[in-house]
């Protein structure tokens, strides 16, 4: 609930409002009525607008993410539209505890001197989107997370991270959409993200490079043999038989996704 997650900030950011928060909670936050105008109005009338803790409420809105968006946005959208994915943005908060060495107000290295305690504070928004187009063929999801860490003062941010940290396409997506995503994200990957593409890479892709490759050797150097085939052959002849299967098994799948999808319209 809004009042636990309210005292739970307070406790560990600025205990000395913690009072405050708790006596004057049950006045704004009630049972009935729009949750959100009511910690608006808790916000403002309350909560002290130079206090850390209103620096740390200040992150958890979506207009703080709005840049960035803006900025994906601009790169992505054009060539590959997409739009929101109800239900999928989470907000995060997390809190750890820093010790400095403090002198007179100054930091100092010296030993025996006081440790005292501040809170780091990093606030992470994570959300996924999916492609406009309910072409099965153009399909696509992709996540990103928004990585806002607080200095120490809460007055600015010590550091502030974009990253898409997965995307993913449907079963029939062609070959065109998914280069297409993949090149616009490109810019926004994680670091450690790229080691992972190899999983999202289909299997008649994989074919049909193996036999763009193999097709450069003027002789069939690679023949298969297996007891129920009368004779060898070469291993190019096998992999096209499979690839004309797999894009017939395609074929079958969207028009039926097609017909299932007409239905639905008339119905």
């Amino acid at each position: 609930q809004a009042s636990d997650i309210l005292t739970t900030l307070a406790r560990h950011i600025e205990p000395e409002l913690l009072s405050l928060i708790e006596s004057e909670i049950p006045n704004f936050i009630k049972q009935d009525g729009d949750v959100g105008e009511q910690l608006k109005d808790f916000f403002e009338k309350i909560i002290p607008p130079q206090s850390n803790l209103a620096a740390v409420l200040k992150c958890l809105s979506t207009d703080i993410v709005y840049p960035a968006l803006v900025r994906m946005r601009q790169a992505v959208f054009e060539k590959n539209p997409f739009k929101d994915l109800q239900g999928t943005w989470h907000i995060k908060i997390a809190i750890r505890t820093k010790k400095s060495v403090i002198n007179d107000g100054n930091l100092s290295t010296q030993p025996n001197q006081e440790l005292k305690s501040s809170p780091v504070v990093t606030v992470i928004h994570r959300k996924k989107e999916r492609s406009r187009d309910e072409d099965p063929i153009k399909y696509f999801e992709f996540e990103w997370v928004n990585t806002l860490t607080l200095s120490p003062r809460f007055t600015e941010f010590s550091s502030a991270r974009f990253n898409v940290v997965d995307f993913s396409f449907g079963e029939n997506t062609g070959s065109k959409a998914r280069k297409q995503l993949r090149s616009s994200l490109k810019q926004f990957y994680k670091p450690g993200l790229v080691r992972n593409i190899a999983t999202l890479v289909r299997p008649q892709d994989i074919i049909a490079s193996l036999i763009e490759r193999m097709e450069k050797f003027k002789d069939p150097v690679l023949t298969a043999y297996h007891p129920h085939m009368a004779h060898s052959v070469p291993v190019t002849l096998l992999l096209k038989s499979l690839q004309r299967a797999w894009e017939e098994n395609l074929r079958t799948v969207r028009l039926k996704n097609k017909k299932d999808q007409k239905q639905t319209e008339d119905i």
